[in-house]
């Protein structure tokens, strides 16, 4: 059987290839929370097409961002209002990806990730991908999450400093100089017979950045 951790890696690859975020620069709130926000707190940084991903619960409607001095908040709106992780008797693996990257560099890629796979050991968390191999996908750190099945929104979060921990983040994230990209992705992989790949997504993404406080 295909590895569900290649699985993650490829169907991040497939959204980092010649990254390049488009349209104007994006501002998102600044709060001073730890907490995880409400959507009323954050600001609406990509909206996309309704009725384009086969499946209500794959499809993207709206990305939502805001940071504090110490997190980066997101917010993923979708049509439907469950955020399945495994259908089909459990031959169909979802995930859900807010993807951080730089638009000059797309070798590596950080997502907040919402997957369950417990006999692969995936879970929801903070990985840096840069290739398609096992090896290539590292986990970084832990997300704080928060289901909200009446609305359909998917709220991560990370601590900045298990990015900035990283150097090869740290060298090139200069938010508050230069922006950053965004892009989010929802992906739907079938094990048998295997076929992997994004089932929605936002690309080609919003370029964002911080104004001090």
């Amino acid at each position: 059987m295909i590895s569900l951790t290649r699985i993650l890696a490829v169907c991040l690859l497939l959204m980092a290839c010649k990254l390049t975020a488009a349209g104007n620069i994006i501002y998102p709130a600044f709060i001073q929370q730890k907490a995880l926000p409400t959507l009323e707190q954050m600001s609406k940084v990509s909206v996309d097409a309704t009725g384009d991903a086969g499946q209500d619960f794959l499809d993207i409607q709206e990305v939502w961002l805001a940071y504090s001095d110490s997190y980066i908040y997101t917010a993923l709106k979708i049509k439907g209002t469950e955020f399945k992780v495994s259908g089909m008797f459990g031959t169909q693996k979802y995930s859900y990806m807010v993807v951080l990257a730089n638009p000059e560099d797309d070798s590596k890629v950080w997502a907040l990730t919402y997957i369950m796979a417990p006999m692969a050991k995936l879970k929801p968390g903070l990985f840096r991908v840069e290739g398609m191999d096992v090896k290539d996908l590292t986990r970084i750190g832990n997300i704080e999450y928060r289901l909200d099945t009446r609305r359909g929104i998917l709220y991560m979060a990370c601590k900045l400093s298990y990015l900035l921990e990283d150097p090869a983040f740290a060298a090139w994230f200069t938010p508050y100089k230069k922006p950053f990209a965004v892009v989010t992705q929802t992906n739907l992989t079938r094990i048998l017979p295997y076929k992997t790949g994004k089932a929605d997504s936002t690309y080609p993404g919003a370029r964002i950045s911080f104004k001090r406080p």
